[in-house]
């Protein structure tokens, strides 16, 4: 009888095992997701801001794009930079500060030819490569 009961015990407790590891696999695939639009997001918001302006200059961690403000005709610099204390990549421009990549440990921009290529490495570790091509003024 003992015996029953123990083996009883033993498959509710790998049942309620297989569970978990099941939730746990779908909570891996709901992060990575969520990370993946993150990533596209901030993919398409660069474009778009490329697209503004001018590539003006990139350094080590900041690519600087030229725009024409619109209400005054005068030209300003955008940034799109990483900020290590926060751990994020962010767009500065007029004053604002807008996020659009979180939980980054490094970025690194640079200038090759007519292309500017960034590598994202992020705080899990994961690295994510990106490249445009510079359009000829």
């Amino acid at each position: 009888m003992e015996c029953l009961v123990a083996l009883m015990v033993m498959s509710l407790i790998l049942i309620g095992t297989t569970g978990i590891f099941a939730q746990s696999k779908q909570f891996r695939s709901l992060i990575y997701d969520r990370k993946e639009q993150e990533w596209q997001i901030c993919l398409t918001q660069m474009e778009d801001k490329l697209a503004e302006g001018t590539y003006r200059s990139v350094s080590k961690n900041k690519l600087i794009i030229t725009k024409i403000n619109e209400d005054n005709q005068m030209t300003y610099d955008c940034e799109i930079k990483w900020s290590s204390n926060v751990h994020q990549m962010a767009i500065s421009e007029k004053g604002g500060f807008e996020p659009i990549l979180t939980q980054v440990y490094d970025v690194k921009f640079k200038k090759q030819e007519q292309k500017i290529l960034l590598t994202v490495t992020f705080m899990n570790g994961e690295k994510k490569y990106a490249q445009w091509t510079i359009p000829p003024l």
